[in-house]
């Protein structure tokens, strides 16, 4: 059963986001510290490095089931299948003992649910042709990580979807979107400070466009890496707080045959407050829905009618299938 500890956490209406909206101006690394870690750096380490398993409880018992369901913030019971099975929820709830970011979002937002409209396996290009759709749609901020950048089809498809942005919001005199962008190039820097601001004279050498290539959008850029071996191995999109992009691919050009999914709904939640903690760094500026309350109406559209699918043949067995031969 999960401890009063793991409830209390997973109950609590304290977030990383939150947090960041009561103090836009802060370095998010460190508010995550105030929130989350409550021992002293002794104790944090030897929790990150112990050999000894966490003990398995038998079999849950429909108590612990009931104590499980209180964990999440589900719209309704899940089955006793998702509570029970092992290292689906009721065995990861144990895991929050040692560390309550262990799930990389905050314990509250660990349970949820919602939607995927639309799964994409395919090439690189594929996947990332739904990004930058889903990019061009923006209306207040983006959030893009991802591993490995290479001046690639790939790239292309994800800048030109910013600068698009940017003429669209430009022609119809609305207010700049806020993009965030992280990647992962290690750099002497980082030996100092694993979260490296990159300056805009410097997007070029990533092929990012320079800000006057987009005068509609305040970028701002981190490389992300914990040397020797702390890769930053996320690769998502967050959009305007609504969307989740979550794929396996870099952003990169390789014959690969790659996945993706698109969630939307209140998952969303924990998929931002992800964002946030990879982050880090205070933000400049913050992202402009952080201090919105999310929404989430639960009434959903698929196929046609969603508007980020536009231009996707949803619906047969070709879902994702696209002409690449009249795409570049």
């Amino acid at each position: 059963m999960p401890s009063p500890k793991v409830i209390a956490l997973c109950q609590s209406p304290e977030t990383l986001t939150a947090a960041l909206a009561a103090n836009p101006t802060k370095e998010i690394g460190q508010l995550a510290k105030q929130l989350y870690v409550k021992t002293g750096a002794l104790k944090k380490l030897s929790n990150s490095v112990s050999s000894k398993p966490i003990e398995k409880d038998p079999e849950p018992t429909p108590e612990d089931l009931d104590a499980a369901e209180q964990c999440g913030r589900f719209p309704y019971r899940p089955s006793d299948l998702f509570l029970k099975v092992r290292a689906i929820f009721h065995d990861c709830l144990k895991c929050l003992e040692r560390d309550p970011f262990v799930g990389c979002c905050s314990p509250a937002l660990l349970g949820s649910s919602g939607v995927i409209p639309v799964s994409v396996i395919s090439i690189i290009p594929d996947i990332m042709r739904h990004y930058a759709n889903v990019i061009r749609s923006a209306e207040n901020e983006v959030f893009i990580a991802t591993n490995f950048l290479q001046k690639s089809r790939s790239l292309k498809l994800v800048t030109d979807a910013l600068r698009d942005l940017s003429k669209r919001v430009g022609e119809n005199g609305g207010k700049k979107i806020v993009v965030k962008f992280m990647y992962d190039r290690g750099t002497p820097e980082q030996l100092v400070r694993n979260h490296a601001p990159v300056k805009p004279e410097d997007w070029y050498k990533v092929d990012l466009p320079s800000p006057k290539d987009i005068p509609n959008i305040d970028m701002e850029v981190i490389n992300y890496h914990r040397p020797l071996l702390g890769t930053f191995h996320c690769k998502f999109a967050v959009v305007d707080r609504r969307v989740a992009l979550i794929s396996s691919n870099n952003i990169q050009d390789r014959a690969n045959i790659e996945m993706m999914m698109h969630y939307e709904g209140p998952i969303v939640e924990g998929f931002y407050d992800m964002a946030l903690w990879c982050w880090g760094n205070a933000m400049k500026p913050v992202l402009p829905l952080v201090k919105e309350k999310p929404t989430h109406s639960g009434e959903f559209k698929f196929g046609p009618d969603n508007p980020y699918l536009k231009g996707m043949r949803v619906g047969n067995p070709h879902a994702a299938e696209l002409n690449l031969s009249n795409r570049y």
